[in-house]
């Protein structure tokens, strides 16, 4: 039957964070409720089986990947750090340091240093680790 437009395809079953039901309906193979469902059910079980959040966010949204020495920047952005107290640490030039964070914001559609660290925890490329 026809929905009244307040009811959802996906499965009453998964729970899904409400920000990501719409980008599991926009990657959905299949635009039927059939299709949809079955996406979802996969998509569901593999959440499942990594029974993390972190996990669940990986797969529903595109993880980019970053090289050794992005991961390297990224963590000391995500400790608070400048690019010049980055720079002094990893013994190289301010200059460089900048252009790893425009490629980390590039590669995460984020536009500033704050945007960038909430989109990694996000995205679990950073983790809150409290001291």
């Amino acid at each position: 039957g026809e929905s009244n437009g307040m009811s959802s395809p996906l499965p009453s079953s998964l729970h899904l964070p409400p920000h990501l039901k719409g980008d599991v309906l926009a990657l959905a193979p299949s635009k039927s409720a059939a299709g949809i469902a079955a996406s979802v059910e996969a998509a569901s079980k593999a959440l499942v089986a990594l029974n993390t959040n972190q996990g669940a966010l990986a797969l529903a949204q595109n993880v980019p990947r970053l090289t050794n020495r992005e991961r390297e920047v990224l963590e000391l952005v995500g400790q608070g750090m400048l690019n010049k107290e980055i720079a002094n640490a990893l013994s190289v030039s301010k200059g460089h340091i900048e252009k790893y964070v425009r490629r980390l914001n590039d590669k995460t559609g984020t536009s500033n240093r704050t945007e960038l660290v909430r989109r990694s925890l996000e995205l679990g490329l950073l983790t809150l680790n409290p001291q």
